[in-house]
């Protein structure tokens, strides 16, 4: 293949602005990846959950957290209580962090409650029917009715990223003021990609066509660009007749993150080698949102 030296200094051009706006856009999330609390200020690597002690948290406290991005999402901790404080469990997520008050301090419980129907249909149509988590879920749901009794309990596959992203700032985001900050192209593009994976097979007719020009192409070079297109075609289409942006930001902004920890281990392997458990081999979150009538649910571990 014979390529000039023009076409070989606008590739290089290229590939020097994506790396760029790459490094711009990973700095920007590993900074708010650290998250900043306002009320809680225990940082530091978690210590081991130790799942044998979990009779020992037998109350309950939830509390509004800030984020780098200016979001808030609300965090719920199973609590303990020793001769001078109230502890919650060693906290591994990146919605959280470990919750410890010195005595005396009054816990109490608010989780929003999702009123927004298009929110609620949201949910209602993406959730998964017939899934079946095993037993981190059922456990999951013996936490979840130490709140809710008398609500459903339904698994939203993926919530745990939807809210990573909101609380990244990849829908919105503020300044140290509180005004609503201009999105990255990078943000815009994760809105896109989020949006387009709701909005998957449209049958619109602009959308059937494109797709319909991609299967009866017989080339299979050209059946590859059609394809690309069509999929191109439909996530802009999608992004500008059915967006979704604002339905994600009321569900994450009504998102709780219950620290809590689970009695199967993620790192078997590492007691195999090691001849002990590792710290995180229990811990783990069930991040939920919740309406008049459900609990729409996932749980995170960590390996």
């Amino acid at each position: 293949m014979n390529v000039t030296v023009n076409q070989l200094v606008t590739y290089l051009h290229t590939l020097k602005g994506i790396y760029i706006i790459g490094i711009i856009g990973i700095l920007k999330h590993l900074l708010i990846f650290c998250v900043y609390k306002i009320n809680n200020k225990n940082m530091g690597r978690p210590k081991a959950v130790v799942y044998k002690n979990l009779n020992q948290y037998t109350k309950l406290q939830s509390l509004k957290t800030k984020m780098y991005s200016g979001v808030e999402i609300t965090e719920l901790h199973l609590v303990k209580e020793t001769s001078q404080f109230l502890v919650g469990i060693e906290c591994w997520s990146h919605l959280a962090s470990k919750f410890k008050r010195k005595k005396p301090f009054e816990l109490s419980i608010n989780i929003p409650i999702i009123e927004n129907q298009k929110s609620i249909d949201f949910l209602e149509k993406n959730y998964w029917k017939d899934y079946d988590g095993g037993q981190d879920d059922k456990e999951a749901i013996d936490f979840l009715n130490k709140i809710f009794p008398e609500k459903e309990k339904k698994h939203f596959y993926e919530l745990d990223q939807l809210v990573s992203k909101y609380v990244r700032g990849s829908f919105i985001s503020y300044d140290k003021d509180g005004n609503v900050e201009d999105l990255h192209e990078h943000d815009l593009k994760q809105q896109i990609h989020t949006n387009a994976s709701f909005n998957k097979f449209l049958m619109d007719e602009e959308v059937v066509a494109k797709m319909n020009k991609w299967t009866n192409e017989k080339n299979e070079t050209l059946g590859k660009q059609y394809l690309r297109e069509y999929l191109d075609f439909e996530r802009e289409y999608a992004f500008k007749h059915y967006n979704l942006i604002d339905t994600f930001i009321d569900v994450c902004k009504n998102s709780v993150c219950f620290v809590v920890m689970f009695s199967d281990s993620t790192a078997d392997w590492y007691k195999e080698k090691y001849g002990k458990t590792c710290a995180y081999a229990h811990a783990g979150e069930i991040i939920f949102v919740a309406t008049k009538d459900s609990v729409y649910f996932e749980v995170v571990r960590h390996f």
